[in-house]
Order: structure tokens, then sequence, then C-alpha cells
């Protein structure tokens, strides 16, 4: 037990030192100079994973690119963070920190939020949805680029995973981009780039996980949240979370979720990361569950949150 408590010590130092610099910074700033800590809060993460990844992986901000069938030009919006594979692949463009990368270099994007509000929210799975684009590049290589929100803390009017899970239906339902339905028929087919066409989780460093997946069924393929507490007592595993899921995908290069396949002595390490459902809802299924459709894997409905009043 004291083993194991000295590693969840570790994990969880990660965090205070994250929150701590940021806190600092907020408590002497302010909003004042808002894009000067926003910056400098993306500029941290960047840091500590710099230190953890394996050097193969580039952490680096900027843009993917490419072009269509037709020769048109395909940007995504500003990154925070890319990931990129700066062995195996080439950057299109880079000076120091800034690139701009085909997407078949990237493994995983991140967005920083300093505290997440709806808006923000709201505004980052807009951006991330540009990326279903290069699902329409003229040659057919497709990455699948694992996309994450990491959040330093959230608004008092978000309530945690409720109003995320309310705000994702609702902005993926209202899309102007693509149509839920079409979001849905796509993301079932994982030869298309069906990947690319959702968000992957949401990290609130103060509160805990959001991880989306992607599960099929007699009425086809459905969106799946699951919410995750990573907080006991003094521990909190947010971040160690977050590097678990992040290294899981990039260590296999075929990027199909095996945790850790090359490297059970660091996943080991993980074994005491704290982590259980939230209480009593801990998932959310687009679209839901309706009449006497078998609920998946026989989750009861009290603990399945249902957006109502969204139409799907």
């Amino acid at each position: 037990m004291e083993n194991i408590d000295t590693f969840r010590q570790f994990h969880s130092s990660f965090n205070d030192e994250l929150f701590s610099k940021v806190e600092r910074l907020d408590q002497l700033l302010g909003r004042d100079h808002w894009l000067s800590v926003g910056n400098y809060k993306e500029s941290l993460l960047r840091s500590v994973l710099r230190n953890v990844l394996p050097k193969k992986w580039e952490v680096s901000t900027g843009f993917i690119m490419s072009i269509d069938r037709n020769a048109n030009p395909i940007k995504s919006k500003q990154i925070d963070i890319i990931i990129w594979d700066s062995v195996n692949k080439s950057p299109i463009f880079r000076d120091g920190e800034f690139v701009i990368v085909p997407p078949e270099a990237c493994g995983a994007i991140i967005e920083i939020k300093g505290k997440l509000t709806h808006t923000e929210l709201s505004k980052s799975l807009t951006n991330f949805d540009k990326i279903m684009d290069f699902a329409k590049l003229k040659y057919q290589v497709h990455r699948n680029i694992r996309k994450y929100i990491f959040s330093y803390d959230i608004s008092d009017k978000l309530k945690f995973p409720r109003s995320i899970w309310r705000t994702i239906a609702k902005t993926y339902t209202t899309s102007n981009q693509i149509s839920f339905k079409e979001r849905l028929e796509v993301s079932g087919h994982h030869e298309h780039g069906g990947s690319l066409f959702s968000l992957d989780a949401v990290f609130v460093l103060t509160k805990g996980v959001i991880i989306r997946d992607i599960i099929g069924g007699k009425k086809g393929p459905r969106l799946l949240y699951n919410s995750y507490s990573t907080i006991d007592n003094s521990i909190n595993h947010t971040y160690a979370f977050f590097e678990y899921d992040l290294q899981s995908h990039l260590g296999n290069d075929r990027f199909q979720g095996l945790w850790y396949m090359d490297q059970p002595g660091l996943l080991s390490t993980k074994d005491s990361i704290v982590i259980k459902p939230t209480e009593p809802e801990f998932v959310m299924f687009l679209p839901p569950y309706e009449g006497k459709e078998k609920v998946y894997r026989g989750i009861e409905n009290r603990q399945i949150y249902n957006p109502r009043s969204i139409d799907f």
C-alpha cells in the first residue's frame, strides 16, 4: 500500500504543479492581461508534455493543412497544441514552435482553456469540426487525430459533467457544417476517417474527464460519452489520466487504442491512478436510447444523462 501511495502522490504532483502556477498568475494579473495569461497556460502544458512524450513526437502550435481531391486547400483553425511525428514525417512549414503539418503527421491536437465556459466549449467543438475536412484528402491516408480540450478550471455556470454533455449534444445537433445524422453515419466507418468526426475527450483539471467512444448497434452507431472523477481527497489525477490516454494513443503506430502496448513497465506505474465514474450519472449516449431498446452493456437508466429537449 505504501508503494501505491508513493505513485499516487507522484502522479498528483503534476496536477499540483500546473494548478499552482496558473493560480499564482491569475491572482497577480487577473483578466487585465488575459492574452498573455492564456499564452502562458498553453506554453506551460507544452513544456510538461515535451518532458514526458517520446522524442519522435514534437509538441508545437500552428495549423494542419493539405488539399482535397479538387486541389482546394484544406486548413484547420489555429491549434494551441499540435503533437506530430517529426521523425518519420515532414512539416509543410516550421519556424521554432510554430508549424504547419499535413494530417498524416499529426497524432493529437489540444485546445487549452483557462476556465471552461459554454461559449468556449461550443467554439472548440466547432473548431475541431474543421478536422473533418481531412477525410476529403486527394490521397486517402487517414490518421486518427486525437482531439482534446484541456481546461485548468471550469465556470461556476457549467456543472460537471451535465453542462458539458448538454453543450456537446446541442452543438452537434445544430451544426451548420454537418448534420447529426451524417456525423453518426460517417463515425461508424473507420475507413472513411470516422474518428475525425467528433471530440475525443474533455479534461478539467479541477473536476475530471469526459471521454468519447463510438459503439455499434442494430440502429446504427452511437456516440458514447463516459464521465469520470479523478479526484480523491488530496489526490488529483486529472493530468495523469490525460497523459495516460495520450500516451496510449501515441504509443500504438496504428492508433488502435491499445494501452501502452509496447511499454508494460510504464503501464504498471499508472495502475495507481484514481479514476471512478461520476455519480449518479456517468454516461451519455448520442442519440439517446428510446422505448424498449436494450441499453448498452446493462447500464441502468438512472446512470444515463438524457439531453432532453434536443432534436435528434
